[in-house]
């Protein structure tokens, strides 16, 4: 996990600080291990 310094393009951003962690997944949800939920209908 890292920590990483943004450049300061606006007052706001000054101190921003990110944490990256390259080992999480940012693409769609393993297919198989989903389940549909029922939709529920008002009369």
């Amino acid at each position: 996990m890292a920590v990483v310094k943004c450049k300061p393009t606006s007052p706001g951003r000054r101190h921003v600080v990110k944490v990256v962690n390259p080992e999480l997944h940012k693409g769609k949800p393993f297919a198989p291990l989903l389940e549909k939920k029922q939709q529920i209908r008002w009369s």
